[in-house]
């Protein structure tokens, strides 16, 4: 897969313009072959990558990830989502 943009966390930006392995990809509910699509990923064994899984929640034991089409509107929706704050690192020497 090539990466176009990363949108987080920001200290992952070095991956835009990169091609990457990602496991489970066309097993990922959204995947309708060749296309660009906004994926949650998340490191996985070896170097490569996977789709993340919804978080575990009481009474719902299915592993499912989904991904989704790059459209305006995911794009919308994605930046509205919240994000954890991003950690500030003091310039070197203060």
């Amino acid at each position: 897969m090539h990466v176009l943009e990363v949108r987080w966390p920001t200290g992952k930006k070095d991956l835009a313009g990169q091609d990457l392995t990602v496991a489970n990809m066309t097993d990922a509910t959204g995947f309708q072959g060749p296309g660009r699509y906004v994926l949650p990923l998340v490191a996985g064994e070896h170097g490569a990558y996977r789709v993340a899984n919804l978080p575990r929640s009481p009474g719902f034991e299915h592993t499912v990830f989904f991904i989704y089409p790059d459209t305006p509107l995911t794009r919308q929706q994605l930046d509205a989502a919240p994000k954890p704050p991003t950690a500030e690192v003091p310039p070197p020497g203060k």
